[in-house]
């Protein structure tokens, strides 16, 4: 299995030269030399080891001296321009636009605005801005007493 693992890291960093008239590297990697190079952690998109041009998702690039990286963005936060200012939540966030933060939403909300679910969790269903059980039986339900489709056992 290790083997396995080494033969097909070997052959990602040699995709490049494959193909050296349009050389392609996967995402979170770049061309150095005909070779496909590993990015900074946390970068998806570079032009070398010191730039990083797209952070992962819930980082935000920051620039020091002649070379950038990636921090993580505020808890909940999918997008941020900075460590305390949040532009995009994850799901399960609410984004706060007084304060630029995320607010996790109630018990069972997949999706919420300010602080009122718009759409539910698997086994739960939506009653006025409240993602609600739909039972011990039930795995979709449009409302307590209306099962859309029963748990298996």
């Amino acid at each position: 299995m290790i083997i396995q693992i080494a033969l097909f890291l070997q052959i990602s960093y040699y995709v490049a030269a494959q193909s050296p008239s349009n050389p392609v590297c996967a995402v979170g990697t770049f061309l150095n030399n005909n070779i496909c190079d590993n990015c900074i952690d946390n970068c998806k998109s570079c032009s070398s080891k010191e730039k990083c041009d797209i952070c992962s998702d819930s980082f935000f690039n920051f620039v020091w001296s002649s070379k950038t990286g990636c921090l993580p963005c505020p808890s909940g936060c999918k997008e941020c321009c900075d460590p305390h200012l949040c532009k995009v939540c994850l799901s399960g966030f609410s984004l706060e636009p007084i304060n630029a933060s995320c607010t996790p939403c109630n018990e069972g909300c997949d999706e919420c605005s300010s602080g009122t679910c718009t759409s539910c969790k698997p086994n739960y269903y939506l009653s006025n801005g409240k993602c609600l059980d739909c039972g011990n039986f039930c795995k979709n339900c449009i409302s307590k007493d209306k099962c859309q489709e029963c748990k298996e056992g």
